[in-house]
């Protein structure tokens, strides 16, 4: 890197709206980025400095010990801490990202201050921590000068994701928050997790324009939850042969990949439809939980022609059509929903930014 300016980098979440979580078993998924985004900043220091704005943290790198990752607390530990306590604890995650890029990116010894922060709802399954890896990866590569097309750059994030970092994921997260938009997303052939030398890239198809209607709303159960622990069992029972869990997966592939002629027709009926059945595979396998049903069942006692799980179950967040997004978005706020918003136009994947363009907390 000849050049010191500031980079800033940042990518979007993501929310799912047909096909997820076959994305980890071979299938196909209807992804959409969202207007949430995860940023990274990275400018000359006089030694490695990571820092986590959201948490208030900040820590000088002097030895690969403080490069080491922070284990987040069980579900069985979660139940039993008070809330500041959870709080604290998940907060000491917030630098894992950043650490995990370092060493992938052998930046160990780099004289670099490297900042994170979101607008992403965390452990919301909404792919936030994902959104920060593929922004720190993208804001990394620049001050490296490495180049890569964004196939292989989702790639890359996922192996770090998977890999280092030891989370259970698919590859729906990386590819939506490099491309962006709501795209169809292909993975057949990747089912057994091989490695990209070996599977082959994603086939990614954008299904709308910038100028083209959604109706889709995005409302938090307001239970966090870590989305690796609850991809765990369901990847397991798949390993086994779980003949349920597979022929689940399979017909969550079936459902987005027919309706892609939905979507492209802009026939928002036929995909609510759609995401009803879907969601009833996803819950036979157990991939939901009580607070993702409650939320679902006041999204459609309120109006909404479908309703399913957006990302991780067992907490996190659901999508649902309805005719008019932004009035829905008043009735689920009236009906104690702690948090609720319409998603009703396509963003960009990764992207740069000018320093002057974006304050410290993202804000543009």
């Amino acid at each position: 890197m000849t050049d010191f300016r500031p980079i800033i980098a940042s990518a979007p979440g993501r929310a799912g709206l047909l096909g997820n979580p076959s994305d980890m078993y071979g299938g196909s998924v209807i992804s959409m980025a969202i207007d949430r985004r995860a940023f990274v900043s990275i400018e000359p220091a006089a030694s490695l400095r990571l820092c986590a704005e959201d948490a208030g943290l900040e820590l000088g790198i002097e030895s690969a010990s403080d490069l080491e990752l922070i284990h987040p607390p069980s579900s069985a530990m979660a139940e039993l801490m008070e809330p500041s306590q959870l709080l604290a604890a998940r907060h000491a995650t917030y630098l894992n990202v950043l650490k995990a890029v370092v060493v992938a990116q052998e930046m160990q010894t780099a004289s670099v201050e490297i900042r994170c922060w979101s607008h992403i709802p965390p452990n919301a399954g909404l792919s936030s921590s994902s959104a920060l890896l593929v922004a720190a990866l993208r804001a990394t590569d620049v001050w490296l000068g490495r180049k890569y097309r964004l196939h292989e750059f989702a790639e890359r994030a996922r192996e770090i994701e998977f890999s280092r970092m030891k989370i259970i994921c698919g590859f729906q997260d990386f590819y939506a928050a490099a491309h962006g938009g709501l795209s169809y997303l292909d993975f057949r052939g990747k089912a057994q997790w091989r490695g990209s030398d070996i599977d082959p890239f994603a086939t990614v198809e954008s299904l709308v324009t910038e100028s083209d209607s959604i109706p889709l709303v995005l409302a938090h159960t307001g239970r966090q939850r870590d989305s690796g622990e609850t991809h765990r069992p369901l990847r397991d029972r798949w390993l086994e042969g779980d003949p349920a869990v597979r022929a689940a997966m399979r017909r969550l592939a079936e459902i987005a990949r027919h309706s892609k002629r939905y979507v492209l027709s802009g026939d928002w009926l036929a995909v609510a439809e759609q995401m009803n059945e879907a969601h009833t595979h996803i819950v036979s396998v157990g991939g939901s939980g009580p607070e993702n049903e409650s939320l679902i069942e006041l999204a459609i006692r309120l109006g909404a022609r479908g309703a399913k799980l957006a990302g991780a179950g067992k907490g996190g967040t659901i999508i649902a059509i309805h005719e008019d997004p932004q009035f829905f978005v008043k009735q689920l706020s009236a009906n104690d929903v702690e948090s609720a918003f319409a998603v009703d136009h396509v963003v960009p994947g990764v992207a740069l930014h000018r320093t002057d363009c974006v304050g410290s907390f993202g804000d543009t």
